[in-house]
Parts: C-alpha cells; structure tokens; sequence
C-alpha cells in the first residue's frame, strides 16, 4: 500500500513539472522590455520601450507618448510553440505604426513599420523580454 501511494505521489508530481514546463499559450496580461535593435539603441542601452498585452488591446508607452491609441491585437499560437501576433497603432496626426511579433516562452521579436501621413516609412527590427510589472498605465 505504501508503495502504491508513493507511485501515486510521483505521477502526480511528475505531471505537475510538466505542466509548470509548458510554454505560455497566451499574450493577455504579459508585459514586455522592448528594445530595437539599431545601432543608436546598442549605445544607449538604458533606453527600452514598455509594451502591455491587456484586455485584449496593445499599448506601446513610447508610442502613446507620441499620441498613437492602443490597438486589438490578434495572436494565433504555431505548431512551434511560439505564438505570432500583430497590432496597429493609429494616430490622426502621426500616421500608423503596425507591429508584428513572434513570442518564444519570455523572450519576443519582431519588426514595427511606421507610415507618416507624408507617405515616408520607417521600419525597425525590435527584440524583447517578459516583465513582472507593468510599465504602461492604463487609461
């Protein structure tokens, strides 16, 4: 009997670790360190955007700061384990930014393209790390 109860415990043990070892299936509720990945980023390595997967809606501080709106996101997990999303911020004055991302457990990467109302476009390359604390206010 003592045997019988301690394969039990081990099976539910060992099932346990498992489960705690999976990777996230989600984006909401996360909060990312973003960094681009440009020379001028490299130098000045203090600097990082903070982005929020909450309720749904994506808000970048960076970009809210320069007046573009949180945005829906959509997210759909890979047969890879990563999960690929996307967003667009918009700004009447400032033009859009979309954001495309890849997340891989605590770690994201991805590109963010933004085209000004003039037409011209700037895309950059972006790297990030999973945070415990939110950054980005709600509003």
């Amino acid at each position: 009997m003592k045997t019988l109860a301690l394969l039990c415990g081990l099976c539910i043990f060992a099932v346990s670790r498992v489960h705690a070892a999976e990777p996230e299936t989600t984006l909401d509720g996360t909060y990312w360190k973003v960094r681009d990945n440009s020379f001028l980023e490299k130098i000045l390595f203090w600097r990082l955007d903070h982005v929020s997967f909450r309720d749904g809606m994506f808000r970048a501080q960076h970009w809210d700061a320069k007046g573009f709106a949180s945005a829906a996101y959509a997210a759909t997990k890979s047969a890879e384990s990563s999960i690929a999303w996307t967003a667009t911020l918009l700004s009447a004055e400032k033009g859009k930014v979309v954001w495309e991302g890849r997340r891989m457990g605590n770690t994201m990467e991805g590109t963010w393209a933004w085209r000004k109302p003039d037409g011209t476009t700037k895309t950059m390359s972006w790297s990030a790390r999973q945070s415990l604390r939110d950054y980005v206010k709600s509003k």
